[in-house]
C-alpha cells in the first residue's frame, strides 16, 4: 500500500492496482467540515484520479475522523459572507466538484460510517454507489432547511432521482436525519455493513457491490411510475406547496427547496439551485437562523462561560463511582414529570441514575413514567432495542436514602412548594459525598435561599430544565452568589453530556426565560379576560412565529406550574393580581391544562375546544393608540412587547452576561420565532426607536407594566443596536438575479427583494 498526500485534508491510498482510498481528514478538528482547504484538497484529488483513470475500478471515499463522515460545508465560512457575488462563486465551485465526481469514469463509493450531513452528503450523492456502517451514530441528512438555506452544492437535484420525489421533498423540507437502515429503505444507501466488516474484508465488499442493483431502496414500481409522469410530478409538488403554504412568508427556503426539486431533471434546475441559495443567504431568516446556529456552537465551549483558570477542572468530583470518568453518577429526587423525564434522559445518554421517591407507590409510577417515555422512543425510531435494554440497566429507583450515597450530582425535582424543597436540601446535604453537587429544578423559587440554611453552598446551583425534557434544548444552570466555577464547570460537562445547551443566569426571580416569558402569558391571560377570543389570540401569535400560542402553551407547561411562577415574580402593577387571580382560580377548579385534560382548552374530544366553563365576558377596554409602524397587529403588540422590553431589562439588571444569551435561551427555551431571531434580534429588527415610541404609547393606555426598560427608554441609544447588522453586497452587474422567479408559484407571500 502506499501514500499520496494532496494537502492537510486529503490523500489517496492505494488499496490494490484497481482500488484507491480517498481519505478525507480536517485537521484540528473533531469532526470533517468541507472548508477551502478540503475543497482545494478535492479538486485535487479529482485531477489525479483523472490521471489514473485508465488503470483504476474503484474510488472509495472514506473518513479518518470517528463517527464523522462529513458535518457539511463550514457554516463559520458561509455565515461570514457578505457579498452576493462571492457566495455565488463559492457555491458554484462545489457544484463543479460534485459534477466532477459524478462524471468519474470508474465506479466511486462513498462509505459512510457516522454523521453525513448538508454538503458531506451532497458529495456523497455524486457518487455512483453509498454504503453505510448501520450504527447508532450514523446519520444522514440535509439540514439546510433549519438555517434558512436549501441544499446549494446539487442536493436539490440529485436526492429526488436517487431517493424519489416525496422521499427527497420529505428530507429536504423537514431538515430531519435518517439512521443507516431508513437510509437503507428508502435508497439513499444501497448496502448497510456491520462494524469491522469493511476492516475484514474490503475486497470481498467491493466485489458485491457488483449484484447491488443501481436504483437501491424499496418503492414500489407503482409509485416509481407516478413519479415518473408530468402529472405525478405536479401533483407531488402541488401537495407540498399546500402544506408549507402558511410557514412560506416566515420561511422562504420553504418555496424555493420545493421550486428547486421540481426543477430537478431540467437543464436550468442546478442554476436556480445556486441562485436561490445566494438570495435566501442574504435574507433575514437565513442570517438569524445562521447566527442562532453560531451560539449555540459557542454555548457549548466551557470557555464562553468560565474562568480561565477553571478550564483544566474535570468533570467528576473527587470520589466518583461513574462507570465512565466523563459522566458522573447522577442521583435524582422525585419521580414526578420532571424528575421522571431528567432520569429517562440521563440513563438514555449513559448516565448511572438512582431515582429516590418517598414510597414503593411513587417509586413504581415514576418507572411507568420512564417505560412509557423509552417506549415512545422506540416506537418512533429515537431509540434501539439494545440501547434501551442498556438504560434500564443503569437505572435504579429506591425509597432510602442511602441509595443517594455515592452519587456525584444530585437534583431535586420535588413539588414546587419552598418548605418541601428545603428540607429535602437540608437532609441531601448531611447524606451525600463531600463534594457532591447539589442542584435543584426550581423553576420560580430562589437557590439562594435553599443554600443558606445548608454546608455545601459552593456546591449547590439551579439545574432548571423545561418540560418535555427530552425535546428541550435548553437547560438553565443558575449560579448563586456562593457557587464556585469547579461546580460550574461540573454542571456545564453535565448539561453536554446530556445532549443539551447549556446558559448560566443569575439568581433572580424566574432566572432567565421564565422572567421573559411570562409577561407575554400574562398579558394573554389579561386578553383573554377582556372577552376576546382565545383561538383566535393563539392563531395570531402563531402567525408572528411562535411554535405555539400563549393559551395552547400554558395548557402545555400546566396552569398549577405557571400559577407558582406567577406568584413568585415581583410586580407593582395592579394588572398582575387578576392574572394571578384568574390561574388561582383554574388551578381551584382543578383547570391543570393538558395534564389535566382541561384548562383554556377542552382536550376530552378529538380535536381540542375552548374550555366553556371560561365564561369570560367581553369588558370595555380603551382604544389602543396609532402606533408607529413595526408590522404586528394590536394583539401581537400587546402580547409580544412585554418579551421585548423584559429582555432588555434583563440586560439591565445584568442576569445574563450578554445579548446573544437571552436570545438563545428564549428560541431553545420557547421556541420563540426563530426566524427572527430571537427578542433583542426583533428589536433590532423593528428598530429600538420605534419599540420605545409604541411601549410608551402602551403605558399610557393600559399602564405601567409596559414602561420602558432603562436601556430603551435611553434618547442616546435610538441609532444602536444589540447586534451588529450583515449587509448584503450585490453588484448590479453580478449573476444574483433569477429572471425566471416570476414563474414560481408563490410571489405573495415572501416580497423577493435583495
Amino acid at each position: 500500500m502506499s501514500f499520496e498526500i494532496l494537502n492537510p485534508s486529503v490523500c489517496l491510498e492505494r488499496l490494490s492496482r484497481e482500488v484507491i482510498l480517498l481519505w478525507i481528514d480536517s485537521p484540528g478538528k473533531s469532526v470533517n467540515v468541507i472548508d477551502a482547504e478540503m475543497l482545494t484538497g478535492l479538486e485535487m484529488a479529482i485531477e489525479r484520479l483523472g490521471e489514473l483513470s485508465n488503470e483504476l475500478e474503484w474510488i472509495v471515499i472514506r473518513s479518518r475522523k470517528e463517527a464523522c463522515f462529513f458535518v457539511g460545508a463550514d457554516v463559520h465560512t458561509i455565515a461570514a459572507q457578505t457579498d452576493a457575488t462571492a457566495a455565488g462563486e463559492i457555491v458554484l465551485r462545489g457544484q463543479e466538484l460534485m459534477q466532477q465526481f459524478e462524471s468519474l469514469d470508474m465506479n466511486t463509493l462513498a462509505f459512510i460510517e457516522g454523521t453525513c450531513l448538508g454538503g458531506g452528503l451532497e458529495l456523497a450523492l455524486s457518487c455512483r454507489y453509498r454504503i453505510a456502517v448501520d450504527t447508532p451514530t450514523t446519520k444522514l441528512g440535509l439540514p439546510e432547511i433549519k438555517l434558512g438555506l436549501i441544499p446549494g452544492w446539487g442536493g436539490t437535484q440529485r436526492l429526488p432521482r436517487i431517493v424519489g420525489l416525496e422521499n427527497a421533498l420529505s428530507m429536504i423540507l423537514k431538515g430531519n436525519s435518517l439512521t443507516a437502515s431508513e437510509s437503507k429503505r428508502v435508497g439513499l444507501v444501497h448496502r448497510l455493513l456491520t462494524s469491522g466488516e469493511w476492516e475484514s474484508q474490503p475486497m470481498k465488499v467491493l466485489s458485491d457491490m457488483a449484484n447491488v442493483p443501481a436504483v437501491a431502496g424499496n418503492r414500489s414500481w407503482l409509485r416509481r411510475a407516478f413519479e415518473q409522469t408530468s402529472w405525478g410530478r405536479d401533483f407531488i409538488i402541488q401537495q407540498a406547496r399546500k402544506q408549507i403554504r402558511g410557514l412560506a412568508q416566515q420561511y422562504p427556503a420553504l418555496a424555493f427547496a420545493i421550486e428547486a426539486v421540481a426543477r430537478s431533471g431540467d437543464h436550468d434546475g442546478t442554476a436556480f439551485e445556486r441562485h436561490a441559495f445566494v438570495k435566501l443567504l442574504g435574507s433575514e431568516t437565513a442570517r438569524n437562523l445562521l447566527d442562532l446556529f453560531l451560539k449555540r456552537e459557542l454555548a457549548k465551549k466551557p470557555s464562553t462561560w468560565l474562568d480561565a483558570s477553571v478550564m483544566e477542572v474535570t468533570a467528576v468530583p473527587s470520589g466518583a463511582t461513574s462507570q465512565s470518568p466523563a459522566l458522573p453518577h447522577l442521583g435524582i429526587i422525585g419521580g414526578g414529570i420532571m424528575g421522571a423525564g431528567i432520569g429517562a434522559l440521563a440513563a438514555k445518554q449513559g448516565f448511572r441514575v438512582t431515582i429516590k421517591e418517598v414510597d414503593q407507590h411513587a417509586a413504581t409510577a415514576a418507572q411507568e413514567r420512564i417505560e412509557k417515555s423509552w417506549n415512545s422512543s422506540l416506537q418512533a425510531g429515537r431509540m434501539s432495542l439494545q440501547a434501551m435494554h442498556d438504560a434500564i440497566g443503569r437505572l435504579n429507583l429506591s425509597t432510602e436514602w442511602s441509595a443517594l450515597a455515592n452519587c456525584d450530582l444530585v437534583v431535586e425535582a420535588a413539588s414546587e412548594i419552598s418548605e418541601i424543597k428545603r428540607a429535602i436540601f437540608q437532609e441531601a446535604d448531611q447524606r451525600l459525598l463531600p463534594g457532591a453537587l447539589l442542584c435543584t429544578n426550581t423553576s420560580s423559587l430562589s437557590v439562594s435561599e435553599l443554600a443558606e440554611s445548608i454546608q455545601r453552598k459552593t456546591c449547590v446551583a439551579g439545574l432548571h430544565f423545561f418540560n418535555p425534557v427530552e425535546r428541550m434544548e435548553l437547560v438553565e444552570i443558575v449560579r448563586t452568589q456562593w457557587t464556585d466555577q469547579t461546580t460550574l464547570s461540573q454542571l456545564l460537562s453535565v448539561v453536554r453530556g446530556l445532549g443539551k445547551f447549556p446558559v448560566i443566569t443569575s439568581d433572580t426571580p424566574g432566572f432567565l426565560v421564565n422572567r421573559i416569558l411570562f409577561p407575554y402569558l400574562g398579558e394573554a391571560v389579561l386578553v383573554a379576560i377582556e372577552g376576546n377570543c382565545i383561538e383566535d389570540v393563539d392563531q395570531q401569535l402563531r402567525g408572528f412565529g411562535m411554535p405555539m400560542g400563549p393559551f395552547e402553551l400554558l395548557d402545555q407547561v400546566g396552569i398549577d406550574v405557571a400559577y407558582h411562577v406567577a406568584t413568585s415574580l415581583p410586580s407593582n402593577d395592579p394588572s398582575s393580581v387578576r392574572v394571578v387571580g384568574q390561574l388561582g382560580k383554574m388551578v381551584s377548579e382543578g383547570w391543570l391544562g393538558k395534564k389535566k385534560q382541561l384548562g383554556f382548552y377542552d382536550y376530552s374530544s378529538r380535536s381540542k375546544s375552548v374550555n366553556s366553563s371560561l365564561n369570560f365576558k367581553p369588558l370595555f377596554v380603551k382604544k389602543l393608540p396609532d402606533f408607529q409602524r413595526d408590522g404586528l397587529t394590536d394583539v401581537q403588540r400587546r402580547l409580544i412587547y412585554p418579551m421585548l422590553n423584559e429582555a432588555a431589562r434583563c440586560l439591565d439588571e445584568q442576569v445574563v452576561k450578554a445579548a446573544w444569551i437571552v436570545d438563545l435561551a428564549m428560541v431553545l427555551g420557547t421556541g420563540f420565532s426563530p426566524h427572527r431571531g430571537g427578542p433583542l434580534h426583533t428589536i433590532d429588527e423593528i428598530g429600538a426607536a420605534c419599540v420605545c415610541h409604541n411601549l410608551q404609547a402602551l403605558e399610557r393606555t393600559l399602564g405601567r407594566r409596559f414602561r420602558t426598560a432603562t436601556c430603551l427608554a435611553n434618547p442616546h441609544r435610538a441609532d444602536r443596536r444589540f447586534f451588529d447588522s450583515h449587509p448584503w453586497h450585490v453588484e448590479e452587474d453580478g449573476d444574483i438575479n433569477l429572471p425566471s422567479i416570476q414563474s414560481l408559484h408563490f410571489p405573495a407571500l415572501y416580497p423577493l427583494s435583495t
